[in-house]
């Protein structure tokens, strides 16, 4: 019940960000009359507010409940975004922004946490990939209620993000009552129990040693290659291929569906095979799709529909690993905000790259061609990067992963050489033995005090 309950609200959570998302023309360009770089601060600042609220988490979760947290963290965020649908000024605006960006990911990081310290080790992947399931499912949804009330009103994308939150608030209670009672609240802390479950992990147990930094440049270089199918998909179908709305729509959705219904088999797929096959082949499928999108997709026919599915099946999987990586990470919640922080940096400068990039080429007299060919060099770039930056994190994953095994194989060593030292003194100072050689063996002795035992002892 307690982790349907965390699904539910993380479903529930990834709504009001991906409403601004079809409606940001309108909230600040529109609206306040600003530029489209004041237009792209008003996503920076969400994202400063996120990296800020990070370092936090962990401490707040030691000293509160962190359902009590999820709660009070979704009602500010609820307040500050009714807040943004008032006439405020852009300065002012930037600032409540800012703080909603803050709890915002606070509510994302320790519904994660908390999904993935509950139940069997052994089954973390497949919470962590029907968690992701759920965010991917609440944002598709989101930025289609988003583009639905933006021709009504785009200030009811902000209204209805808060009325979301405050559901996320009144839901938590009874989730946060209901643990108490049942003794979920609280659990042992990550920093006593990450052995054990790390234990429980089949071919990942050694990447509870692993840094933060591989996951989180994971996520980055996921995100960033994302942007495109977010943004820079839509405008290059349309007025490169001159595909339809309907196509356009159809073969972005399609993607985006099959990443999020493809990451709890891909978190499944993951417990059995381990994270880093799951990364290598989701890396190269993903990569490449995008790459040779130029070259068969300009029909928007059966082809391009098929490649779509391939990338969105990749994409769940990269996420499937990833998460499931920075989820037994010591860091906690802590580690968390850290990783959803940098996968939002990383669509954002994907997204700032790509628009200046096709911009630079665009121009005559920087010996660009407009058409086709900017759009291939973008796409080519991007899914070189996506592949470097892959290989740095898991080379480097894979090194901490070694060092910790021959760690491991120290400290079992040791352990038992400490456990049979602790069984020798334990048999010296019982009462009716009589330590012979220095092994575990012991023989009964005469019926004398227990002082002189032990002088005996001494005396052989």
């Amino acid at each position: 019940m307690y982790l349907a309950g965390c699904f539910l609200l993380l479903f529930l959570s990834s709504l009001p960000d991906a409403m601004v998302v079809p409606v940001l023309k309108e909230l600040t360009i529109t609206r306040y009359d600003v530029g489209a770089g004041a237009a792209h601060a008003f996503m920076c600042v969400n994202i400063v507010g996120a990296m800020g609220m990070a370092r936090y988490l962990k401490p707040l979760e030691q000293r509160f409940p962190a359902m009590g947290l999820i709660a009070a963290c979704a009602l500010l965020n609820g307040l500050l975004l009714f807040t943004l649908s008032f006439d405020i000024g852009f300065t002012a605006t930037l600032i409540v922004r800012t703080f909603e960006g803050a709890v915002d990911i606070a509510v994302y990081a320790l519904l994660f946490h908390q999904i993935a310290r509950l139940g069997d080790p052994a089954h973390k992947g497949r919470r962590m990939g029907a968690a992701a399931t759920c965010m991917m499912m609440g944002i598709a949804i989101g930025i289609g209620v988003g583009g639905v009330v933006a021709s009504h009103n785009p200030l009811l994308s902000l209204q209805l993000g808060a009325l979301a939150c405050g559901i996320v608030t009144v839901a938590s209670l009874p989730i946060l009552f209901g643990a108490r009672r049942l003794h979920l609240v609280d659990p042992t802390p990550d920093d006593q129990n990450t052995s054990s479950n790390a234990e429980n992990l089949g071919n990942d147990h050694e990447h509870a040693h692993h840094p933060a930094w591989p996951a989180c440049l994971f996520m980055f270089a996921d995100r960033a290659l994302a942007s495109l199918l977010a943004t820079t998909f839509a405008i290059y179908f349309s007025t490169v291929f001159e595909l339809t709305s309907r196509q356009t729509g159809l073969l972005i959705g399609i993607a985006m569906l099959m990443t999020a219904l493809g990451a709890w088999p891909a978190g499944r797929l993951a417990e059995r095979i381990g994270w880093k096959p799951l990364r290598v082949l989701g890396g190269v499928v993903y990569a490449t799709g995008i790459a040779v999108v130029p070259f068969v997709a300009h029909d928007g026919g059966t082809v391009a529909f098929v490649l779509m599915v391939f990338i969105g099946l990749a994409g769940a999987s990269l996420f499937a690993s990833s998460i499931l990586l920075v989820s037994n990470h010591k860091g906690g919640a802590t580690t968390m905000g850290a990783y959803h922080a940098s996968g939002n940096i990383g669509f954002l400068l994907g997204t700032i790259t790509a628009g200046s990039g096709l911009a630079l080429l665009a121009r005559p007299e920087s010996g660009g061609v407009p058409g086709n060919t900017p759009y291939v060099l973008l796409f080519i770039f991007f899914g070189c990067l996506h592949l470097i930056l892959n290989f740095v994190a898991i080379a480097a994953a894979s090194q901490h992963r070694h060092s910790a095994s021959e760690m491991r194989s120290t400290q079992v060593v040791d352990n038992s050489a400490h456990n049979q030292g602790e069984h020798l003194k334990m048999q010296q100072r019982t009462p009716g033995t009589v330590v012979v050689t220095a092994t575990t063996e012991a023989v009964p002795s005469s019926p004398v005090s227990p002082g002189r035992q032990a002088a005996s002892s001494y005396e052989a």
